[in-house]
């Protein structure tokens, strides 16, 4: 169910379940002192940089909570969430680069009922959704990057029944490979496929999930504090996921496009605070029993930081 996180004005870092935000490292830059260097004989190598441990974490508003397609709550949904970055021992050394574990949680709140006729009681109502979860990714190459992950969806207000799913994703940082073809630094298309699996989904088959995109991005400013806009294009295919007005499950569920921004509010490599924003433009198949009336347009805006 979590939003991707939504595609936001993600291109912050995406890939992002609905359901938590990726960590982005930059290296700083090698200053040395002009005149002063030593004699090559005293020249020592820098040893190399330790994996660390890395916290991100953030709040998004959004107008109303939309995920895959389908309508969760027609209210306007405050969505914190928080994860941890732990960096893991290569078994592939060569094949495999930056192996980290991430375990997070995502929430989905608002101040009443999520409303679309859905239950909402207890000591914790408002409170739609809680997600818990834990992936292994790996850098692969070439800009290449793959993870897989394991979630466990609850709703601490019992609007909906818990359930798991497990999520693959590969995505590939085309960042400097434009360079030659555009009038612009700073361009990429940051392809990625995300593919889901429920297990245990109460009430019907579980479902498989496939989710590819672009985000067309650019990125402007110094190095010190880029500017990144983005128009995210995804698209939902399901074999079960989508319940259709008619009958049956149709296998396509949506488009989604719109605008996205981030500016980070503090300078230098690694910001500990972005501020982030856009629009999110649904475009949902009108067979599909969604909760959309047609074309919907979702605002959002948002902070991240890390460490």
């Amino acid at each position: 169910m979590k939003t991707e996180l939504p595609l936001s004005l993600l291109v912050l870092a995406a890939t992002a379940k609905a359901a938590g935000a990726q960590p982005i490292e930059v290296a700083s830059d090698d200053v040395s002192t002009a005149g002063q260097r030593p004699p090559i004989a005293a020249v020592r190598p820098e040893a190399p940089k330790k994996p660390r441990i890395t916290v991100d974490g953030g709040v998004d508003v959004v107008s109303e909570y939309i995920s895959r397609g389908v309508a969760f709550s027609e209210k306007a949904s405050v969505q914190p969430f928080l994860s941890v970055g732990i960096p893991l021992p290569n078994p592939a050394p060569g094949t495999l680069h930056g192996l980290r574990l991430v375990l997070g949680n995502w929430n989905s709140l608002q101040g009443g009922g999520p409303g679309l006729g859905q239950p909402n009681r207890g000591d914790l109502s408002g409170w739609y959704e809680s997600d818990l979860y834990a992936s292994l990714s790996a850098d692969l190459g070439g800009g290449w990057h793959a993870s897989f992950g394991y979630y466990h969806y609850l709703s601490p207000s019992h609007s909906f029944r818990s359930y798991d799913e497990l999520e693959w994703v590969v995505s590939w940082d085309d960042t400097g490979r434009w360079d030659d073809l555009m009038p612009f630094d700073g361009f990429a298309l940051n392809p990625r496929l995300r593919v889901t699996q429920e297990l245990g989904r109460p009430g019907r088959s579980d479902a498989l999930y496939i989710q590819p995109s672009i985000t067309p991005s650019v990125t402007v400013g110094g190095p010190e504090r880029p500017v990144t806009i983005g128009v995210p294009v995804v698209l939902g295919f399901s074999d079960d996921y989508y319940d259709a007005k008619a009958g049956g499950h149709p296998g396509f569920g949506y488009l989604r496009t719109g605008l996205s921004i981030s500016v980070p509010l503090t300078g230098g490599g690694r910001s500990p605070l972005t501020l982030t924003g856009g629009v999110d433009v649904w475009l949902p198949n009108h067979k599909v029993a969604s909760g959309l009336d047609g074309t919907t347009v979702v605002g959002r805006i948002g902070l991240r930081w890390g460490f």
